[in-house]
């Protein structure tokens, strides 16, 4: 598993709200049992959003947004189904991480 990958919310009773999460946590501490994830939703589940915390991203045709806010600890066995790379959206990704620790 990689940083910036996508999978289904391993955590059941949450995927009606968020159904996907994606893996901030760097590949340099891949031998860590837990992986931090931020959850995914649907673009249109949310109608106020804070843009610079929240970045987009395009899951087929639907658009969702990445909860950088929302940080949490997953198992990383339990991240079993991928949904593929968004290492595509790295510099988006990064400026939401920055812009909530950081203020930038």
């Amino acid at each position: 598993m990689m940083q910036f990958e996508g999978f289904i919310n391993p955590i059941t009773a949450a995927r009606p709200a968020y159904p996907y999460v994606l893996v901030l946590q760097s590949d340099w501490v891949s031998g860590a049992p837990d992986r931090i994830v931020a959850p995914v939703v649907p673009r249109a589940l949310l109608r106020r959003a804070a843009l610079a915390a929240t970045p987009m991203i395009s899951i087929g045709r639907t658009e969702h947004l990445v909860l950088v806010p929302a940080l949490m600890g997953v198992r990383a066995r339990d991240l079993r189904e991928s949904i593929g790379s968004f290492a595509s959206e790295r510099n988006a990704l990064l400026a939401a991480i920055d812009y909530l620790f950081f203020g930038l």
